[in-house]
């Protein structure tokens, strides 16, 4: 039997004193390594593409996909095509080159290339990454060979020359607006195209440059993207206009001079309640006896357009679309699509966005004063409406843009997330300018008389302030499960309450004595004032109310200050509404001094140019329905100064729905306008949840937010400056913190807040452009002076803004 021997320790005593050495040296291998990783941490990121595939013992492998490969210090973060995160993983002292293959977070890669920090800002979109992208056949996507005869190659004839094409209209003439030639130009076969001239003498400059926009997009020549366009122009620039003009122009010419007409038809796709103001306007600019236009009612309507040849202009509700379109095509061929209030397409999953982005149209334009209310998948849905898969999936522009675009604007945003939101933001205006026009309002201050806008602060009365305590102290003491049925309810109720206590009890006005109707509403005695101001100056007046109990109120106030006045609400027949505009238009301020409107009426395209004063009596959650009704009165034809006041009740609900209007405005405007402040606008988000909130002490809470907001942003700042001095010193150029003397005043200026560069304002640069006024005694501009009645009591304070 073997014999088992004696367990003897590997560690022999000669090996002692190795292993204290290595013990040595592995302390300072691991100082080394602490040494290490600091500087991997401070190492400049690396980005590449790559492509990706699981980890697989398949014989045969095959790449998955393609990707991004971002390295920051020693994490190694994979990205998808689309942008969404697939994996990440922290790998030490590891470089690559392109061609190397590793793994990453569970995922086999080879670099293909390597991407400067700026490209990878910009994102992906590039020229040659378009090929899925749906395009139609264009113009300039064409190589056009000229035809050249076989006899012509061996005959010795001269060749006799053609004659030139003459335009329709005379180029040369004075005033005339010829439009752009295309790049491949041949005298022979091509032919100026001008605009009539019974149309282009009633253009302005602005119009004429959107008129250009328009046709170059719309035939091909400028838009590489296909014939579409968005013209986004603000409320009173004169888009209808300029469409019609667009239309006629196509109808009866085309620069190739072998063809008449570049479009033999359009079908107009608006809201039912413009349906009558689209035809008139066909008729006002051209005339009967130039053009045909058929209001398609019913199926039946529908239809006859297709059969009778006389009709070259179809509208149509969006609604009566969806109905003739929803079961069967289009009859016959449609050539030119025109979409007016475009942002009813908002949502790819709308009913009208399926419909209508079924049809096989070769040339689409959409109109829209407010291409973006809410996000920016509002703006991705239009663009995918006219340009199929131009701005990728849904995932990856959320992933791409959407995302980044957020990061940048939120509280505190660092750096890096300001300078990727940005550099994305830029990439997609890069990719969208082509066929995407934008104006605002301020153009029209060319042309136009001075206008002031006026946000008064105005003081709610004692029944106003028990009526609100009331509902807020009766919506706390319901349980948290009723609360989440109660929410609307409030809210609507608290919305009465500010514009006046009489309308929470249903009491008829007419019931009730005229001084307890102006003790209800500290809002009704600023009307009572105002009127008054404006009947010594013999100006007319539109109100704004989204409420008709509040304009019943209102019919109450001019009857007994013995007002001319006529009222127009939603329900009013549509064939009514010319003949009623018409008159107030046209009548003197004893016939008619006052036109009571109601706002979900007012973003009908009415001019109302015959007044030149205008009260939105309360603000209302959708910006856009209040631009829609401040544009009535200030664009083409106002030939008087324009005064424009916005009525809220301090410290209520009314001035947070006016604070959150700023804020969607504010993404609109960051991106379409490129406003560059409006970027840097951000509100933090507990500020606009205090909407069940209330202390009858505030004067005004939007100075008390600029005042908090200031605070947070010093004191972060502070903070950083403890944390790292040196980084403060860099950036002290770029901060001004509040002085001692602006600290203690109670009131303050939205322009004396100033915070660091790189941290967003929150609420100071939505009222930057207004000028403050907190007494009415204070010394203001001329302008306004004559605006605003000097011995109202109840104004605690007002914002003005000019345009001129």
């Amino acid at each position: 039997m073997k014999r088992k021997g004696t367990f003897q320790s590997p560690l022999v005593e000669k090996d002692i004193n190795t292993v204290k050495i290595n013990s040595v040296q592995t302390t300072d291998s691991s100082n080394s390594k602490t040494e290490n990783e600091s500087n991997e941490a401070t190492k400049d990121p690396i980005y590449c593409t790559i492509l990706w595939r699981k980890i697989t013992m398949k014989k045969h492998k095959t790449w998955e996909g393609d990707g991004y490969l971002v390295r920051e210090g020693s994490n190694y973060t994979l990205y998808n095509a689309d942008w969404s995160k697939i994996g990440s993983s922290a790998i030490r002292d590891f470089s690559f080159d392109e061609g190397d293959m590793f793994r990453v977070g569970g995922k086999e890669i080879t670099v293909e290339k390597m991407m400067s920090r700026e490209d990878f800002n910009n994102g992906c979109l590039s020229n040659h990454q378009l090929n899925d992208v749906h395009l139609p056949d264009t113009y300039m996507s064409r190589k056009k060979v000229s035809f050249q005869s076989p006899v012509s190659q061996t005959s010795k004839l001269p060749r006799k020359p053609r004659a030139l094409q003459q335009p329709r209209h005379d180029p040369s003439a004075a005033g005339s607006l010829v439009m752009q030639r295309p790049i491949l130009w041949n005298d022979e076969e091509h032919v100026d195209v001008v605009v009539d001239a019974f149309l282009s003498k009633r253009l302005q400059s602005h119009q004429r440059e959107g008129i250009c926009f328009l046709y170059n997009s719309l035939t091909g020549i400028s838009n590489k993207y296909g014939r579409c366009a968005i013209l986004a122009d603000e409320m009173g620039l004169g888009k209808t206009l300029q469409t019609i003009t667009v239309i006629w122009t196509l109808l009866k010419q085309n620069y190739q001079a072998s063809q008449n007409t570049t479009i033999k038809n359009a079908m107009v796709v608006t809201p039912v309640t413009l349906l009558q103001n689209w035809h008139d306007e066909f008729y006002k600019w051209l005339g009967r006896e130039r053009i045909h236009v058929c209001i398609a009612k019913s199926q039946a309507d529908f239809e006859e357009f297709f059969r009778n040849r006389n009709y070259s202009i179809l509208i149509i509700g969006y609604e009566m679309a969806c109905c003739c379109l929803r079961k069967a095509t289009l009859p016959g061929k449609i050539d030119l699509l025109v979409c007016d209030e475009a942002h009813r397409l908002k949502s790819m999953q709308s009913q009208a966005w399926i419909v209508l982005h079924k049809l096989k149209i070769e040339r689409k334009l959409l109109l829209t004063g407010t291409p973006m209310q809410n996000d920016l998948m509002e703006f991705y849905s239009m663009v995918n409406f006219l340009v199929p898969g131009l701005l990728g999936s849904v995932s990856s522009f959320k992933n791409q843009f959407e995302k980044p675009i957020i990061r940048s604007r939120v509280m505190f945003a660092t750096e890096r997330d300001q300078e990727l939101g940005n550099a994305r933001l830029n990439r997609l205006l890069e990719y969208t300018k082509d066929f995407i026009l934008r104006r605002k309002t301020s153009v029209l201050a060319k042309h136009l008389p001075p206008r002031h806008d006026i946000a008064m602060f105005i003081s709610p009365t004692t029944n106003q302030k028990q009526s609100y305590q009331e509902a807020l102290k009766n919506y706390k003491n319901y349980s948290q499960e009723e609360k989440k049925g109660k929410h609307l309810v409030t809210l609507s109720l608290l919305s009465q309450i500010c514009n006046s206590s009489l309308l929470i009890n249903k009491l008829h006005s007419e019931h009730v004595d005229f001084g307890d109707l102006l003790n209800s509403s500290g809002k009704l005695k600023v009307v009572k004032s105002l009127l008054e101001l404006f009947s010594t100056q013999k100006a007319k007046t539109v109100i704004v109310s989204q409420y008709t109990e509040t304009l019943k109120l209102l019919q109450r106030i001019l009857s007994e200050l013995k007002f001319p006045y006529l009222t127009l609400l939603g329900s009013t027949p549509h064939s009514e509404r010319g003949n009623l505009v018409d008159k107030f238009n046209k009548s003197s301020f004893h016939e008619t001094a006052v036109l009571l409107l109601s706002s979900k009426a007012g973003g009908c395209g009415l001019n109302l140019t015959g007044a030149s004063r205008l009260v939105l009596y309360e603000p209302s959650w959708n910006p856009a329905q209040d631009l829609q009704a401040l544009s009535r009165i200030y664009r083409t034809g106002q030939r008087n100064s324009t005064g424009i006041y916005i009525l809220l009740s301090a410290g209520m609900l009314d001035e947070r729905i006016y604070i959150r209007q700023n804020t969607k405005q504010g993404l609109s405007d960051s991106f379409l306008d490129s406003d560059e402040s409006q970027r840097q606008n951000c509100f933090a988000s507990d500020d606009l949840r205090e909407l069940f909130t209330y202390d009858d002490n505030e004067a005004c809470l939007i100075n008390q937010l600029l005042h908090k907001s200031s605070l947070i942003c010093q004191e972060r700042s502070s903070l950083q400056s403890e944390n790292s001095d040196d980084n403060y010193s860099e950036r002290t150029h770029n901060t001004v913190s509040l002085s001692e003397d602006n600290t203690s005043s109670t009131w303050k200026k939205a322009s004396e807040y100033q915070v660091p560069q790189y941290e967003l304002i929150s609420i100071a640069n939505a009222f930057r452009d207004w000028n403050w006024v907190f007494q009415i005694s204070e010394i203001y501009e001329s302008g306004v002076s004559r605006l605003i009645p000097q011995d109202e009591k109840f104004i605690n304070c007002f914002m003005y803004k000019a345009y001129s």
